[in-house]
């Protein structure tokens, strides 16, 4: 019992129960593969579908997008749905045979000049009756005879897996065709729906990229300048809303203007109350059309800063004069008078020095004396100054200023001025 196979110029001889056997196995394969094909397509077009649900809910049903609960349990929900089918489609089918007699039934669905041969005869192989050898070779010539002239692979029905693969690639156009004309990331929901611990916000029309300077720190009576870059579109208006601490302003909203010298750059700045600055802790946020920065925190900090609790003049011994000490920073008196400075800080100081100025401004300095820390905790400072009168043009410094600095570096930026007059 044997067939004649015609390949090029060889000729290869097989049993013709061998040659139905192998054409069994191929098909039984085919179908195990197909089904395994149809199922992961089918689990792609579920997820492709629910990503892009997720993905227009989020950008326009939801306000202001899924909270972060909700996109973990829709996750868990599609994730257990994949496995399930996975599990039911793929895993179980994996681990079991393709029956004998659905394959050879698949062959002769299509191939219908077999009436029921090989059904016929796979049949009686697994019944183990005993069939005259004669009616079973004829049975098996038949089978293979009509089996070599036509492509079992034909027979595994591949329309499921077709009709899946047509979905996925009509998911992949509406997708594309929405990411070309939103005007919303796709990609921000898309990172949403996949990893939903993840804090990034729903996506927006206009995005707020850069608020500077974010959280802050100034002392007490400054001005806070705050500049906000936009991209997406622009909205009619962009707007600071600022809250302090003892909730006297509560979302106070200031108009932001566009920078002419930088496009999608807006500026507002915080003065404080009656413009007098920024005198306690606040918060601020910017919205900007559909989309809202974080909270930041402004916290006012009090800068280092130095007062004359002492000044202890010691007069020339030709005065006659005793020494005297007063609790101003005021200095009154006389030519060669040794006037020493007690000052007192409001934190530990890195150093302090005495400036001495020639009108009421600090920009230029006509002499500088520093001062030494007199306690461990380096808060008081003492320093010594003759008082002296330039004897080429007449002159003396009429103002001195302490100016401080800290371990961080901080300054006072407004110290305090007292006059001097000799």
């Amino acid at each position: 019992m044997a067939s004649t196979l015609q390949s090029g110029n060889a000729q290869q001889y097989v049993d013709f129960d061998e040659y139905i056997d192998y054409q069994l196995q191929k098909t039984r394969g085919n179908i195990k593969s197909t089904d395994v094909l149809t199922a992961f397509a089918f689990v792609a077009v579920f997820v492709l579908a629910y990503l892009l649900a997720f993905v227009i809910c989020d950008h326009w049903l939801v306000p202001e997008g899924f909270s972060q609960t909700t996109r973990m349990l829709l996750l868990a929900f599609v994730g257990l749905v994949s496995a399930g089918w996975l599990g039911w489609r793929v895993v179980w089918p994996y681990m079991q045979q393709v029956n004998q007699l659905f394959a050879a039934k698949l062959i002769e669905k299509s191939q219908p000049e077999l009436r029921s041969t090989l059904l016929n005869l796979i049949d009686a192989r697994a019944a183990g009756k005993e069939v005259s050898p004669e009616i079973l070779a004829a049975m098996e010539k038949r089978a293979a005879i009509s089996m070599s002239h036509t492509n079992v692979d034909e027979a595994v029905d591949r329309r499921p897996l077709m009709w899946a693969c047509y979905a996925v690639l009509g998911l992949v156009v509406l997708f594309s065709f929405y990411t070309l004309f939103t005007p919303k990331k796709v990609s921000a929901s898309i990172w949403r729906a996949l990893f939903p611990v993840s804090a990034l916000e729903a996506p927006t029309q206009t995005v707020i990229e850069k608020v500077a300077p974010g959280d802050a720190e100034v002392i007490p009576g400054s001005r806070l300048e705050v500049l906000v870059d936009i991209s997406g579109e622009t909205p009619e208006q962009i707007t600071l809303h600022y809250s302090t601490a003892d909730r006297e302003f509560v979302n106070e909203p200031i108009e932001m203007r566009e920078d002419p010298d930088m496009p999608r750059r807006y500026r507002a700045e915080i003065i404080g109350t009656n413009g007098e600055g920024i005198q306690q802790d606040l918060n601020y946020y910017i919205t900007a059309g559909d989309d809202r920065s974080v909270s930041y925190a402004v916290t006012v900090f009090q800068p280092p800063s130095a007062e004359i609790v002492e000044l202890h003049s010691t007069y020339p011994q030709y005065m006659e004069r005793e020494s005297k000490t007063r609790t101003t920073g005021n200095i009154d008196d006389y030519e060669g008078v040794i006037v020493t400075f007690l000052a007192e800080a409001n934190m530990p100081l890195k150093s302090a020095t005495i400036t001495f100025h020639d009108d009421q401004g600090t920009s230029y300095r006509a002499e500088a004396i520093p001062m030494t820390a007199i306690n461990t905790e380096h808060t008081r400072f003492r320093a010594n100054w003759v008082l002296n009168i330039n004897s080429e043009n007449g002159t003396y410094p009429r103002y001195y200023t302490i100016e401080c600095r800290n371990e961080r570096g901080e300054t006072d930026p407004n110290p305090t001025r007292w006059p001097i007059r000799i």
